[in-house]
């Protein structure tokens, strides 16, 4: 569930797709295939998606290094399994704070401002990164 509402049978495929592609079960292993799949997946509201997508941005499987946006998605997953109770918290809890541990306090402020503010999409990037198209959703307020 994601907001109190039931994950798509879509997203869900979408996660395990793109752990598929992460791990080689099935197919040939491809980091970029498992961050589109996973992009994919967070966005609809997938916790395990989310923090998954945070560590490929943390390790830079797939996709540049990139604490800030590590540190976003693991963020935005820890606020969902706080909401179930889940014991994978204390997972998410430790990326956030090997990640917070390479910004500083100015970064970390803004990426949870970001990670706070976050909205699924209704739009995913292609692959290629087609220009208009967006990843997902935050509101500057």
């Amino acid at each position: 569930m994601a907001n109190g509402k039931p994950s798509s049978i879509r997203d869900l495929t979408r996660k395990l797709v793109g752990e598929w592609y992460r791990d080689g079960r099935g197919v040939t292993q491809s980091d970029t295939e498992a961050f589109y799949w996973l992009s994919k997946a967070a966005n609809g509201e997938i916790p395990d998606a989310q923090f998954a997508l945070g560590e490929l941005y943390e390790t830079g499987r797939g996709v540049a290094p990139n604490p800030t946006e590590a540190y976003v998605w693991y963020a935005i997953a820890a606020k969902a399994y706080g909401r179930f109770g889940d014991a994978k918290e204390a997972l998410v809890r430790a990326g956030l704070d090997r990640v917070a541990g390479t910004m500083s306090p100015e970064e970390r402020g803004k990426a949870q401002k970001r990670a706070d503010n976050w909205r699924p999409a209704e739009t995913i990037t292609a692959r290629g990164g087609a220009s208009g198209i967006t990843t997902s959703i935050f509101d500057a307020h």
